[in-house]
Parts: structure tokens; sequence; C-alpha cells
């Protein structure tokens, strides 16, 4: 017994007011802006002696934030990520229980510092890699 599935996730673009408030005398305004991504989940499951699911599946995590801007406010790194997730479950009569591991990679921009002529930092866009690898396992109590 197997099933495959395949997900489109659009997430809107949106700006809004991350802080604001006073600093020195003067009203100061953090905006924050996040642009449209679509991201991408495929995955399968089959269930060995219907009794042990085996799930893999592959997904993305586009980043949102705006290019990188030295003179900004405040910005984000953008990192767009990529994933691949693996586990192994046990369905017993009461409880189902999952063991498995995630691997998420990526590249993209991020602010950076590096010394000027003059041996004062500057804030510099800088490539970046991401990678981490994650283990997790879940349990279930069915009534």
């Amino acid at each position: 017994m197997g099933s495959a599935e395949f997900d489109v996730v659009h997430h809107l673009s949106s700006r809004y007011d991350w802080m604001s408030g006073t600093a020195d005398g003067e009203d100061v305004v953090i905006r924050q802006e996040r642009e449209a991504v679509t991201d991408l989940q495929v995955g399968g499951e089959y269930v060995w002696r219907r009794k042990h699911p085996l799930r893999a599946g592959l997904f993305t995590s586009f980043s949102s934030a705006p290019d990188p801007d030295p003179a900004g406010q405040s910005t984000l790194g953008q990192v767009d990520l990529y994933g691949a997730t693996v586990s192994v479950g046990s369905i017993g009569e009461n409880v189902v229980a999952n063991l498995g591991f995630s691997y998420v990679w990526g590249s993209g921009d991020a602010l950076g510092n590096r010394l000027d002529e003059e041996g004062l930092l500057e804030s510099v866009v800088t490539q970046t890699r991401e990678s981490g690898l994650y283990a997790f396992a879940s349990t279930a109590y069915r009534f």
C-alpha cells in the first residue's frame, strides 16, 4: 500500500511596519517587505507489512526577503533552501511512532561586514551557504 503527494504553495507579497518608535527625538519606522514566492513539495509513502510506514520527500523553501541592502534599516538574508526528508514509522494498536531525518541546503546573499581602507567596519552584501541535518522523532497515542 503506497501513496504519493505533490504540493504547490504560493506565498503572497506583503509590506508592513515591523517597528516604530522615537529615537533621539525623531520618529523612526522600520519597514519590512516580503516578495511573493512559490514553494514545491513532493513525497511518497509505502506501508510495509501494514505496520511500518516508509516515507521520503523533497521540498523547497525559497526566500521571500528582498535583495539585501547595506544601507537598509533592517534586512534579512536572501537564501533559497532545498531539502530532502526520510522517515520510518511503526503503527501499533494504540501508539504510532516515527523517526526520521531532514537535510536542508541552500545559498544566497546576506549582509556581512568588512574593514574599509580606513580600518572602519562597513556593511556589504556577501554570498552565503547554509546546510543542516535534522533528526526528528514523534509519537502519538490513538484512542
